[in-house]
């Protein structure tokens, strides 16, 4: 994304999670309900992705949605039906495209 600053951070997308200790580069870009549990990923991390040292793999999306549900209603928030529809039809969506995780699984 060019941004056309001198400077940039991470770009975290929605529901994300990043575990202690993890160093994202400058301008990494973390997808949607991604899960990251290694201290040094690649700068682009797909959505719907967990990534540890063994390569990336398929986020568990009942999981994803009931950690997602947990998450809201501690911020006193419900999760509406459509949100968990949205996530799962996205996580589809981009699991059926070869593009999104070609060359990242096998690195």
């Amino acid at each position: 994304v060019d941004t056309g600053r001198t400077f940039m951070g991470s770009l975290i997308g929605e529901h994300a999670k990043v575990g202690i200790g993890t160093y994202l580069s400058t301008g990494s870009v973390v997808g949607v309900a991604s899960h990251l549990a290694l201290s040094r990923p690649e700068k682009f991390t797909p959505s719907f992705a967990f990534t540890t040292v063994r390569g990336v793999k398929p986020l568990d999306m009942t999981k994803a949605i009931a950690l997602t549900r947990l998450v809201m209603s501690r911020r006193h928030v419900v999760m509406p039906e459509a949100m968990a529809d949205i996530l799962t039809w996205t996580q589809i969506i981009a699991f059926t495209n070869e593009q999104t995780h070609k060359g990242h699984a096998e690195k």
